[in-house]
């Protein structure tokens, strides 16, 4: 891929210096089938529940079937240095829910190998994802290959630290990114200030 044009320039600007991170989520239509993956504490899933405001939305991390009783040390400051707990952070999730999830939507979570979620979707199944996860490459590059073939024609990819600093430890996902666009027909339709991107299917 090479620089956005001025179309694309034209469609960020109305994204960036926005002050929110949630504006984003403003594109997606609602009543929507969507999933969160990397939910962490829920933090960011209420923005997904009031903005987007999904009939159906699933939420998926590997908790404490990942990384044991605590979140890695090597998460640095994120993970309090590796003494936040995962299932304290699962249960802030569900009280995420418990508060915030609109009476129309259904919320289903999932603790395990967000891969193996996917794989168990019936293709075309979702209308928006939204990837926050591991942000490594390879594992990106597969979470983005099933999202491929697990979200509508019509639908979007979206997530969290597009990188393009490739001494960061989250370069691989902007990788993985790029190279899903190349290869799979997809194009960046949005970037904001907070290393958020949205991809949708170019027709």
């Amino acid at each position: 891929m090479g620089p956005p044009g001025a179309e694309l320039r034209h469609r960020l600007g109305t994204l960036i210096g926005r002050p929110r991170r949630r504006d984003l989520l403003e594109r997606l239509v609602p009543n929507g089938v969507g999933a969160e993956l990397g939910v962490f504490r829920g933090e960011f899933s209420r923005e997904l529940l009031e903005v987007a405001r999904p009939r159906r939305l699933y939420l998926v991390d590997g908790w404490w079937e990942l990384h044991g009783e605590n979140f890695p040390r090597e998460w640095g400051e994120y993970s309090g240095w590796g003494s936040a707990s995962t299932r304290d952070a699962y249960m802030a999730a569900r009280r995420v829910v418990a508060e915030y999830a609109p009476a129309s939507t259904v919320c289903e979570i999932h603790v395990g190998d967000d891969l193996e979620f996917l794989a168990g979707l019936p293709d075309a199944h979702l209308d928006w994802a939204y990837l926050d996860s591991s942000h490594q490459y390879e594992h990106t590059v597969a979470e983005l290959e099933l999202l491929d073939a697990k979200v509508a024609a019509d639908g979007r990819i979206l997530g969290h630290d597009w990188i393009e600093d490739p001494e960061s430890h989250n370069h691989g996902a902007y990788l993985a990114i790029r190279e899903l666009c190349a290869r799979r027909g997809w194009r960046v339709a949005a970037r904001d200030d907070f290393t958020q991107w949205e991809l949708e299917r170019v027709h």
